[in-house]
C-alpha cells in the first residue's frame, strides 16, 4: 500500500432511476395501509361509545343507592339527637322539681347523656334570655348565646319541637358545630330556654367516608333553602354558605324530591355525577351524593386506552413496516456517502491545526498510513513517505530512540501502558524538532497483542522552548527573592498563594509547600495592632484599584504559631502581556522592634502627662530662679490662675509678703538637699490666703519641681473635730445603749452613762482598766493578744465583732448582752468602739415565744408542730438504723362529761396531771405531745428491728400507761377515776406519711373505744380497708341520691277481714351498676352520714304524691300509707314543717299518712317528741310505733305519746308458733296496745299458721309475704 493511500474506499453512488421506482412502490403501500387504518378506527369508536353510555347508566343507579343509604343514616342520627335531648330535658325538669338540680349535678347528667351521643361534642342549656346555664364543659357559665340563630328561632316559635340550625363556629371552643336544639317550656307553656347538642360535622365526615365513593367523591347535607350543613370531604369555607342558586335547587328539587344530574361542583370545580334525595323524616334537608365523573369513566377510559393502544400499535406497525421497506436502500447509500465526507472533513481539520494522523496495521506486514501533515511538519515530502520502521527510528534523536522504542514494544506486547511520548525528531533541514505522539490500540489478536494502532503527531518545539525560558526565569526570581530581607508573597488573582520567600516563611511560620494554593487568611492574618480589627485584604485592594497600595499604620501580622509582628507593607499587581492583572505580590517589612520602642516612649510620655495633669496635689515647674515654667490643673485651681497666667510668674508673686524673705533660703535648701518640706502661706489671684504643704526637689535638667497640698480644709476639720468630740460625748451620754471605747490592747478609754447603768461601774472606776472585766465568755477573746492581732492597724481589712456574749456586772451577776465592736483610726492608731445592749428581757420574750410556738401552754408538752418535726426525724432515723418506732394516740374516756359537769378548771387540772403521768411512763428519748382537747400522742423511738418484738415493746409501754390511769386523780376537792383508750401503730422508715401514721393510730384508738374503752388496740389494715370501703359507699350513696336512683316499693297491709287497708312505703336503691339494692345495705350508712335526712325527705314527698295518685282510683282512695321516719330526721327542728310542706305540695290527705317511729326516738327529748307528734296529729297525720318490744321505750312514755298503732316486730312473729317466749311477747303487745286504745299490726307474717295465731290473739292488721311481696305501685292489686 502506498504511504499516502486512503484507508477506506467509497461506495458507488445510487442512480436516479432506482430511487424513483422505489418511491412509487412506497406510496402505493402507504395508501393501502391508510385505508385499513380508517376502517378499523370507525369500528373501535362505535364500540367505545356504547360502553361509555353503559358505564354512566350503571354509576347513576349506584349513586342513587348511596344517596338512599346516607339519607337513612342521617335521618337515624337526627332522630337519635332529638330523643336524647327529650330525655335530658325531662331528667333536668325532674331534678329541678326535687331540688337536686345544681351546676355539678347538671354537668354530671349532661356528661352521662353525652356518652350515648357519639355524634355530639357538647351539650348545653340556656335560660329564656340566652345565658348559658349548664354545659358538659366548664368555665363558660353565663356566656350570652342570645344572638345565635337557633335561640332566636326557638324564642320566636317555642312550640317548634326540634330545630337543626345552620353550622356555626362555637363561641365556647371555636370548633365548627351543627346546633340541634329543643325548646324548654315552663309549666304555663311559655319559653323557658333551650337545650342544645352540638353535632360534630366531622362525625358525618367519618361516617360518610365509610362509603366508598372513590377519589373525588363527595357527600353534602343541605337545607331546602340551599344552606350547606356539612360536606365530606370537609370543606370549611362552604360551611353555612348558601348554594340555593345551584341546579339541584332551581331545576330539579322543585320537580321531584329525588333524582340525579351531571354538573361541575362550584366548591372544588370537579365534574361529578350527582344523586340528590330529600330526608323522609326531616323534609327540610336534602342529601346530595356525587361521584367524580373521572372515576365513573375510569374503567371505560382504561379500556379505551387499551383498545386504542392496540389499534394504534397495529396501525403504526403496518405503516412503519411499509415505510421501512422503501427507505432501507436509500439509508445504505446515504451512510456510504457520509463516510466518505467524514474522512475528507477529518483530513482538512487535522491539516488546519498542524496535527498529523497515522494508522499502523501491524498484522499486515507493518502497513503504514499517514496524513500529509504528518510529513510536512518535519519538512518532508508526503509522496516520499517512509520506507520502513528502521528509517522512522533513524530520524529519532539518539538519546530518545531507546525510551521510545521500549514504550512502543510494551504497547504492542499488550501491556497496560498509554501510547504517548515526547521526543526529538530530525527535521529535513538537519535540526531536531520536539514532537508529541499519542495513539490508541484499535485491535488485538487472541493473545492480547496489538494488531492495529491509530494516533496523531504534533510539533511541540515552541512549547518546549517556552518552558525552558520559564524555568530559567523562575530560577532567577527565586535567587532574587531569597536574597532580600523583606518578606515577599505572590498570589494569583483569587488570592491563593503561588510563591513565598524564606523571610515570608519565617514570619508566617508556614513552609511554602503547605502555603501553596491556599488563601492568605489560612496562612496568616493582618490586623490593626491597636483595635485588633482585621485589615482590608491587600489582594482585594489591588484587584479593585489596579495599582500599588500600602496598608495603614499600626498593622500587625499574626502568624500560625501565635507570634505577632509589627509590619510595614505594600502590595502591587502582577500583569500579563496584555496588561491584565493575573496576581498580586505583597512585600512585608518587619518593624516590630521599632514599633515597640516608639510605643514605649509614647506610653511613658502619656503616663507622665496624666500623672502631672490629674494629680490631686498642685505641681509647679520652675527654673533655678523660681520663675514658673509650667503648672498642672490642681495648682491652677488652688491659686485661681490659668496655666498661661501662672507661666512667667515668680514665687514671690503667689505667696504672702511675710513669706517672700524666706524664698532664697528655700532655694538654697533645695539645691543643697534632695527633698524640701515646709508649710507656706499662699495668696490666690483674688487675694484670699490659704495654707499649703510644699514638697520640692531639683530635677536632672536643673529645673525645680514643687508639689502643693492645700491643708486649709484639714485645719478646719481638726477644729471641727475638737468641737465634735464634745458634741459626741453629749450624745453618747444620752443614748440607751452602752458605748465603750478602748485601744487595741483592750484598755478602756471612755464609758458612757448607759454603760455605767448596764455594768454598774462609774466611768472613773473602769477607764484605764482592761475591758475583759466586763465580759464573761472564754470564747469572746478579749485578751490583749487577741485584740492586738485582730484590730491592729497593720491589718488591711475592716475588722468588727457582732455577737452575743455573757456580760459581768460589777457585783458579779452574769447577763446576756449583744456586743458590736468596730475599729476606727485616730492619729494613725487603731481604737475600738463597743456598742453594748442588755438583752435579758429580749431573751426572756424570745424563749416565751418559742415555748408558745412549740409547746402546749396548758401542759407544757410539745404541741402538734413540734411533734410532727420529731416524728419526721424519728422516721428518718428509723430508715437509717433499721429500727422500728411506734406512735400511740390517746383519748381520755368521758372527758367531755367531766368538763361539762365539773367545769373547765377541773378539766384543765386533769389534763395537766395526765401530762405528768404520761411523761413519767416513757423514756427520756421518747416524746409525749398534746394535740388539743383530751388527745395525747406518745412517740416511741429506737424499738427493736424485729417487728414482733417492736410491737411487744410498744404494747408493754401501752400497758404501763393504762396502769398509770388507774390511780385516782385528785382534782381540787374532787376525786376522779379516769381511763383512756389507746391506738398504736408501729412504723419502719418513711413508707407512710406522717399524716397517715396519725390517721392509723387514730383509727386504732377508736377501735379501742368501740371495744369498751380503757384499752389499747394496734392498727389493723382491715380496719383501714373498712374505712376506705365506708368512704366509697358513702360517695356512691351521695351519687345515688343526686341521680334520684332511689324508688319506693309498697307492701300491702290487710285487716282482720282480709281487706287491703293500705301499704307501707319501703325504699329501694335502683343502682346503676348493682341493680336493686335492699334497705339493709344502705339505711345504716345513710344514718351514719346524715344522708338519711335528704333521703327521708325524698321518700316522704314521693309517698305523698302516691297518696294523691291512689285518691284518683276508687278502689284505693281509702288506703293509708305508712312511712318510716328515722330518729335523726324526726329530731330536725323543721320536721313538722317538712311534713306539712310535703303534704301541701302534693295535695295529699293528711289522714291517710301514717308515720312509723322507732323506739330509738324516745330515748332523746321526750317532751320535744310529744310536741312534734301533737302538732302533726292536729293536721290529721297518724303515728305507728315500729318494731315495738325491741327497744328501750318506757311504758310511762308510751301512754303519753299520741300514737294510733303499735307494730309487732317480725322477730317475734317469725317464731311465734315454735318459741313460747315469742308467743307470750306477741300476746302481751296485743294486750298492751288494746289497753291503751291502740290498734296493733303484725309485720313479717309469712304463713297461714302465723296468721291464724295472731287472728286468734286479736291482732287488728297484718303485713308480710303471706299477703304480698313489696313491689312498685303499679304492681299492687
Amino acid at each position: 500500500m502506498p504511504a499516502n493511500a486512503p484507508e477506506f474506499g467509497a461506495p458507488p453512488p445510487a442512480t436516479f432511476e432506482s430511487r424513483s421506482a422505489s418511491a412509487s412502490e412506497a406510496r402505493q403501500l402507504l395508501w393501502l395501509a391508510a385505508a385499513v387504518v380508517v376502517v378499523t378506527a370507525c369500528l373501535v369508536a362505535l364500540a367505545l361509545a356504547y360502553l361509555r353510555a353503559e358505564a354512566i347508566d350503571t354509576s347513576e343507579r349506584l349513586t342513587e343507592s348511596f344517596a338512599q343509604v346516607i339519607e337513612e343514616q342521617t335521618t337515624r342520627t337526627l332522630q337519635s339527637v332529638d330523643q336524647n335531648l327529650q330525655i335530658t330535658a325531662t331528667r333536668l325538669a325532674q331534678m329541678e322539681q326535687l331540688g337536686t338540680l345544681n351546676e355539678e349535678t347538671a354537668r354530671q347528667l349532661l356528661r352521662q347523656q353525652l356518652q350515648s351521643m357519639p355524634f355530639a361534642r357538647v351539650l348545653w342549656v340556656t335560660d329564656a334570655q340566652g345565658r348559658l346555664l349548664h354545659e358538659t364543659g366548664e368555665g363558660h357559665n353565663g356566656t350570652d348565646l342570645s344572638d345565635t340563630a337557633y335561640f332566636k328561632a326557638l324564642q320566636a316559635a317555642p312550640q317548634t319541637p326540634f330545630l337543626v340550625a345552620a353550622p356555626v363556629k362555637s363561641k365556647l371552643d371555636g370548633f365548627w358545630l351543627i346546633p340541634a336544639a329543643r325548646p324548654l317550656l315552663a309549666a304555663d307553656g311559655s319559653f323557658a330556654g333551650t337545650i342544645v347538642a352540638s353535632i360534630n360535622p366531622l362525625f358525618f365526615d367519618k361516617l360518610w367516608q365509610s362509603i366508598d365513593l372513590g377519589v373525588g367523591g363527595s357527600v353534602s347535607l343541605l337545607r331546602k333553602d340551599g344552606v350547606m350543613m356539612m360536606r365530606s370531604p370537609f370543606h370549611e369555607p362552604s360551611m353555612g354558605k348558601n348554594f340555593g342558586s345551584g341546579l339541584v335547587f332551581t331545576d330539579y328539587l322543585p320537580k321531584t324530591p329525588s333524582g340525579h344530574l351531571q354538573n361541575v361542583s362550584t366548591i372544588d370545580g370537579v365534574s361529578r355525577l350527582f344523586a340528590y334525595r330529600t330526608l323522609s323524616a326531616q323534609p327540610d334537608f336534602v342529601v346530595v351524593v356525587g361521584q367524580s365523573f373521572d372515576r365513573v369513566l375510569q374503567a371505560w377510559k382504561r379500556l379505551a386506552v387499551l383498545v386504542g393502544g392496540i389499534w394504534l400499535a397495529a396501525a403504526v406497525g403496518g405503516l412503519v413496516l411499509c415505510r421501512f421497506l422503501g427507505r432501507a436502500w436509500r439509508q445504505r447509500a446515504q451512510v456510504q456517502a457520509q463516510a466518505v465526507q467524514a474522512a475528507e472533513r477529518l483530513r482538512l481539520a487535522t491539516d488546519a491545526v498542524g496535527v498529523g494522523i497515522w494508522d499502523w496495521d501491524v498484522s499486515r506486514a507493518d502497513q503504514w498510513y499517514a496524513s500529509p501533515t504528518y510529513f510536512t511538519m518535519l519538512g518532508y515530502d508526503p509522496q516520499e513517505g517512509l520506507a520502513d520502521r528502521a528509517q522512522w527510528l533513524a530520524r529519532l534523536h539518539p538519546d530518545d530512540r531507546a525510551p521510545v522504542n521500549t514504550r512502543i514494544q510494551a504497547v504492542l506486547a499488550g501491556d497496560d501502558v498509554p501510547y504517548h511520548y515526547e521526543a526529538r525528531m530530525l527535521h529535513a533541514d538537519g535540526s531536531y524538532r520536539w514532537i508529541s505522539v499519542a495513539g490508541r490500540v484499535l485491535a488485538r489478536d487472541a493473545n492480547g497483542k496489538a494488531t492495529r494502532l491509530i494516533g496523531v503527531r504534533q510539533d511541540i518545539t515552541d512549547r518546549k522552548q517556552a518552558e525552558a525560558a520559564l524555568r530559567l526565569s523562575e530560577e532567577n526570581l527565586s535567587i532574587t527573592l531569597q536574597s532580600i530581607g523583606d518578606a515577599v508573597i505572590a498570589t494569583d488573582a483569587t488570592g491563593n498563594i503561588t510563591r513565598m520567600n524564606a523571610t515570608a516563611e519565617r514570619l508566617t511560620a508556614c513552609p511554602l509547600p503547605e502555603a501553596l494554593g491556599r488563601p492568605l487568611t489560612e496562612v496568616f492574618r493582618i490586623v490593626n495592632a491597636q483595635t485588633r480589627a482585621p485589615a482590608i485584604d491587600p489582594v482585594h485592594l489591588v484587584m479593585e484599584k489596579g495599582e500599588v497600595v500600602g496598608l495603614a499604620n499600626h498593622t500587625a501580622l499574626l502568624a500560625r504559631d501565635g507570634q505577632e509582628y509589627q509590619i510595614f507593607d505594600s502590595a502591587a499587581p502582577i500583569r500579563d502581556r496584555t496588561g491584565d492583572i493575573v496576581g498580586v505580590v505583597l512585600v512585608f517589612s518587619d518593624v516590630t522592634e521599632q514599633y515597640r520602642v516608639r510605643e514605649a516612649l509614647a506610653h511613658s510620655e502619656t503616663r507622665y502627662r496624666a500623672l502631672f495633669e490629674y494629680a490631686p496635689d498642685g505641681i509647679l515647674i520652675a527654673d533655678a530662679n523660681s520663675t514658673y515654667l509650667d503648672a498642672n490643673a490642681s495648682a491652677c485651681r488652688m491659686l485661681g490662675y490659668t496655666r498661661s497666667e501662672l507661666i512667667g510668674l515668680h514665687a514671690s508673686d503667689i505667696v504672702i509678703p511675710a513669706e517672700v524673705p524666706h524664698i532664697d533660703a528655700a532655694l538654697d535648701s533645695i539645691h543643697m538637699q534632695d527633698d524640701y518640706h515646709r508649710e507656706w502661706q499662699f495668696r490666690r489671684k483674688n487675694g484670699s490666703v490659704f495654707s499649703a504643704e510644699v514638697m520640692a526637689t531639683q530635677m536632672p535638667d536643673g529645673n525645680l519641681m514643687g508639689m502643693l497640698r492645700d491643708v486649709s480644709e484639714r485645719k478646719r476639720a481638726e477644729a471641727a473635730l475638737r468641737e465634735a468630740v464634745v458634741h459626741t460625748q453629749t450624745i453618747l451620754d444620752n443614748i440607751v445603749d452602752g458605748v465603750v471605747t478602748f485601744d487595741d490592747r483592750g484598755v478602756v478609754e471612755s464609758f458612757n452613762l448607759a454603760a455605767s447603768a448596764i455594768f454598774g461601774y462609774a466611768p472613773q472606776h473602769i477607764i484605764g482598766r482592761n475591758a475583759a472585766l466586763l465580759i464573761h465568755d472564754p470564747d469572746s477573746h478579749f485578751e490583749e493578744d487577741y485584740l492586738r492581732h485582730r484590730f491592729s492597724s497593720e491589718r488591711p481589712r475592716p475588722a468588727n465583732i457582732s455577737r452575743e456574749v455573757q456580760g459581768r456586772r460589777k457585783d458579779g451577776e452574769l447577763f446576756p448582752v449583744h456586743l458590736s465592736v468596730s475599729r476606727i483610726f485616730r492619729n494613725g492608731q487603731a481604737h475600738l468602739i463597743a456598742i453594748v445592749r442588755d438583752i435579758t428581757q429580749q431573751r426572756h420574750d424570745e424563749e416565751e415565744i418559742r415555748r408558745l410556738a412549740f409547746f402546749d401552754p396548758l401542759t407544757g408538752l410539745p404541741n402538734r408542730r413540734l411533734l410532727m418535726d420529731r416524728l419526721k426525724q424519728a422516721m428518718v432515723t428509723s430508715a437509717r438504723t433499721g429500727k422500728h418506732g411506734a406512735l400511740m394516740f390517746l383519748d381520755l374516756d368521758h372527758f367531755k362529761l367531766l368538763n361539762d359537769t365539773q367545769g373547765h378548771d377541773v378539766g384543765d387540772l386533769l389534763l395537766q396531771q395526765t401530762a405528768t403521768r404520761l411523761t413519767d411512763c416513757v423514756r427520756d428519748g421518747d416524746s409525749v405531745a398534746r394535740l388539743g382537747g383530751d388527745e395525747f400522742v406518745v412517740l416511741l423511738e429506737a424499738l427493736s428491728a424485729n417487728s414482733r418484738e417492736a410491737a411487744t415493746q410498744a404494747e408493754s409501754v401501752a400497758t404501763k400507761l393504762l396502769e398509770a390511769f388507774k390511780t385516782p386523780y385528785s382534782l381540787n376537792k374532787y376525786s376522779h377515776e379516769g381511763t383512756t383508750s389507746i391506738g398504736i401503730v408501729v412504723f419502719m422508715g418513711e413508707y407512710d406519711s406522717m399524716d397517715d401514721l396519725l390517721k392509723k393510730a387514730d383509727l386504732a384508738m377508736y377501735q379501742g373505744k368501740s371495744a369498751g374503752r380503757n384499752t389499747a388496740r394496734f392498727f389493723d389494715p382491715t380496719m383501714q380497708a373498712a374505712v376506705a370501703e365506708h368512704d366509697a359507699r358513702e360517695k356512691d350513696l351521695r351519687r345515688g341520691i343526686a341521680m334520684r336512683e332511689f324508688v319506693l316499693h309498697y307492701q300491702i297491709q290487710v285487716n282482720d277481714k282480709g281487706q287491703t287497708i293500705g301499704a307501707e312505703a319501703l325504699v329501694r336503691w335502683n343502682h346503676g351498676r348493682k341493680g336493686m339494692v335492699a334497705p339493709g345495705q344502705f339505711i345504716a350508712l345513710a344514718e351514719q352520714t346524715g344522708l338519711i335526712l335528704a333521703l327521708g325527705q325524698e321518700v316522704l314527698e314521693t309517698a305523698c304524691a302516691q297518696l294523691v295518685a291512689w285518691a284518683k282510683q276508687p278502689d284505693k282512695a281509702h288506703w293509708t300509707l305508712a312511712v318510716n321516719v328515722s330518729a335523726s330526721q324526726f329530731a330536725q327542728n323543721s320536721f313538722v314543717d317538712n311534713v306539712s310542706r310535703a303534704l301541701a305540695q302534693a295535695g295529699a290527705n293528711p289522714k291517710l299518712l301514717k308515720l312509723e317511729l322507732t323506739e330509738s326516738i324516745l330515748v332523746h327529748d321526750i317532751e320535744d317528741v310529744i310536741v312534734k307528734m301533737t302538732a302533726l296529729q292536729a293536721l290529721g297525720v297518724g303515728f305507728s310505733l315500729d318494731d315495738f318490744g325491741t327497744g328501750y321505750s318506757s311504758l310511762s312514755y308510751l301512754k303519753r305519746l299520741p300514737l294510733d298503732q303499735l307494730k309487732i316486730d317480725q322477730s317475734f312473729v317469725r317464731d311465734v308458733l315454735t318459741d313460747p317466749s315469742d308467743a307470750v311477747i306477741a300476746r302481751t303487745i296485743l294486750a298492751l296496745g288494746h289497753s291503751l286504745g291502740l290498734s296493733v299490726i303484725a309485720e313479717g307474717v309469712e304463713t297461714e299458721g302465723q296468721h291464724a295465731f295472731l287472728m286468734e290473739a286479736g291482732c287488728d292488721a297484718f303485713q308480710g309475704y303471706y299477703f304480698g311481696r313489696p313491689g312498685p305501685a303499679e304492681a299492687l292489686g
